[in-house]
């Protein structure tokens, strides 16, 4: 069915060789992104635990989307509580908020029962 779907056999390949294909390719961007990791400075609490926040939540909640929005939100409540409001972009400021709607909105829609 798949090799149907994809045409594989016209391009000489398998179901099999394209999932091996796949998962090499997927642990070895998974290595590469382990390496970037010794570069953050996990000794400074403002950046490294809203990037220990972001490295967490993504296999947890199987979400790229849930941990670079749970790291972004962290990073900027933290620079907000400890009074360095002024250090943050406004981008940064704009995804925030656009991250906190993500998060609450079902919620939201529970709560008012939309």
């Amino acid at each position: 069915m798949l090799e149907q779907m994809f045409a594989l056999r016209a391009r000489g390949a398998t179901v099999g060789t394209e999932v091996l294909a796949g998962a090499t390719t997927f642990i070895v961007v998974g290595y590469l992104m382990c390496g970037i990791i010794r570069e953050i400075p996990f000794s400074d609490f403002e950046e490294g635990f809203p990037a220990l926040a972001t490295i967490v939540a993504m296999p947890l909640t199987y979400s790229i989307t849930n941990g670079i929005g749970t790291g972004m939100l962290l990073y900027a409540f933290i620079k907000i509580v400890r009074g360095k409001a002024h250090e943050l972009s406004p981008t940064l400021c704009i995804v925030a908020l656009a991250f906190l709607v993500y998060f609450i909105e079902p919620w939201l829609v529970q709560v008012l029962a939309f």
